[in-house]
């Protein structure tokens, strides 16, 4: 394999490069005069940021202005939507009655209110 005599230019050449892709996209922010210098002589066209994002204030109103139509609708009863999560989870399948009563134990158990029969006394 060749050596290359010029080996640090060639890496600084590769690094300035680089550099200069990354300020170019905007993946790097200027930190030194000289990177903001090089930015600053990039043709690049101003963007005009419209008047309605100009002030944190209008932004924040806009946000909280209310709206004729909801963002989304549910379709779904929402007083049953634990026993249809249960059924989704297991597929549609049919839950036996064993099955069903070790779900309403566990429940129980969860909610700190359950009477376990399978225990002796």
């Amino acid at each position: 394999m060749k050596n290359h005599p010029n080996t640090p230019d060639l890496e600084k050449s590769t690094r300035t490069l680089l550099l200069a892709a990354m300020l170019t996209k905007g993946w790097k922010l200027p930190t030194t005069a000289e990177e903001i210098k090089f930015v600053d002589s990039l043709s690049v066209e101003p963007i005009e940021i419209p008047n309605s994002l100009k002030s944190a204030s209008a932004v924040f109103e806009e946000i909280m202005r209310p709206r004729s139509e909801p963002v989304a609708r549910l379709t779904v009863d929402a007083s049953d939507s634990c026993d249809n999560l249960a059924l989704a989870a297991r597929e549609g399948g049919v839950i036996s009655e064993s099955i069903r009563a070790l779900m309403d134990l566990d429940r129980a158990n969860a909610e700190g209110n359950a009477i376990d029969d399978t225990k002796p006394k």
